[in-house]
């Protein structure tokens, strides 16, 4: 924590989604480490107003109510507040949502995260630290392949600023996750709602999530994909199982768990790290490093507006299909050839 710390304390430090269950808690810690200022950029009043309320009144806050979105509003933020480290945490991140509206990923997932990397490039940001997700590793949901888009933008920059993304598994606590949907349904009498006898998910709680944030930012050198080792994958029945024994009822008897089948964009386990990406040392025992290949930008770009002129054409169903096909495809400079 001593090299958190170090790149922190006195620092401008910029938290989008800082309104979030991540983002807020991000804030919180930065917060303890007494940077110059904080950033709160969010595009929800409430949130950035519930926020500052918990804050110490004597921290230096700045509030940008500002939607990642608006590529002249983001600039405009980082123009005028200089940050140092940026921690973006503004995200889409419901895959059933986004199935059916990936045009909303695409505009803030994909291109919300290129406006902040441009700005954060061209205004000499130092640290920027990208929160995705292990649905984007090989993912078959639109979400997943969004989150997947989104770290190639921030990977593909070379030089000046250091770039890295962190993927979290599911986070325990974190607005509309499983468990207090699976408390509130136990509240009402049931039925518990289950996809599938085979689910499992890699869990890590709220503070943990944000450790892997904090430290990841610390250690990285530019480019790397960090993941925190968070064990063996839970069973979803198993886990529902338990809360409503927690409870003090009977799984089956008082309440019942009812199986409704694998929702579009669905796995029955996430994946963690790709196979095909080259691990790296960490300094860190629980921190899992790799470094894919770095993007071309270019390439990347002229992905992105592909992407835009479908969901401009309101072709939905095309613009999801390449979403998620554009994951596997490479996009890596070709190899000059040098003469003898």
């Amino acid at each position: 924590m001593e090299a958190v710390g170090a790149i922190i304390r006195g620092r401008r430090v910029l938290v989008s989604g800082a309104g979030g269950s991540i983002g807020s808690e991000i804030t919180r810690q930065v917060a303890s480490f007494e940077p110059a200022s904080l950033i709160l950029l969010d595009h929800d009043e409430t949130h950035l107003h519930d926020l500052l309320s918990e804050l110490d009144a004597r921290q230096p806050v700045e509030l940008a109510l500002t939607d990642i979105r608006d590529q002249d509003g983001i600039f405009s933020v980082f123009t005028r507040y200089r940050p140092d480290v940026v921690f973006h945490a503004a995200a889409h991140k419901h895959v059933d949502v986004m199935e059916v509206h990936p045009e909303e990923a695409l505009r803030t997932n994909i291109i919300g995260t290129a406006n902040l990397t441009d700005a954060a490039v061209a205004t000499g940001v130092e640290r920027f630290v990208l929160i995705s997700t292990d649905k984007a590793v090989r993912p078959k949901s639109v979400m997943g392949a969004s989150k997947w888009f989104a770290e190639q933008i921030v990977r593909s920059v070379d030089g000046g600023c250091v770039f890295c993304a962190v993927r979290f598994g599911n986070v325990l606590g974190s607005r509309g996750s499983v468990i207090p949907t699976f408390l509130r349904q136990i509240e009402r009498g049931g039925p518990v709602t289950v996809t599938h006898r085979d689910m499992a998910r890699y869990f890590m709680s709220i503070p943990e999530a944000v450790l892997l944030v904090m430290q990841a930012a610390a250690l990285s050198r530019g480019g790397e994909v960090f993941t925190l080792d968070m064990g063996d994958p839970v069973n979803i029945v198993e886990l529902a199982r338990r809360l409503i024994r927690l409870s003090g009822r009977v799984p089956g008897r008082d309440i019942p768990i009812d199986f409704i089948g694998i929702r579009p964009g669905e796995k029955l386990v996430e994946d963690v790290v790709d196979p095909a990406d080259e691990s790296v040392p960490s300094d860190h025992p629980s921190i899992v490093v790799s470094k894919p290949p770095q993007p071309d930008r270019p390439l990347l770009r002229q992905a992105m507006r592909e992407l835009e002129r479908l969901a401009q054409a309101g072709q939905g169903n095309e613009l999801a299909a390449r979403m998620k096909s554009l994951a596997y495809e490479r996009f890596h400079a070709p190899a000059v050839e040098v003469g003898p």
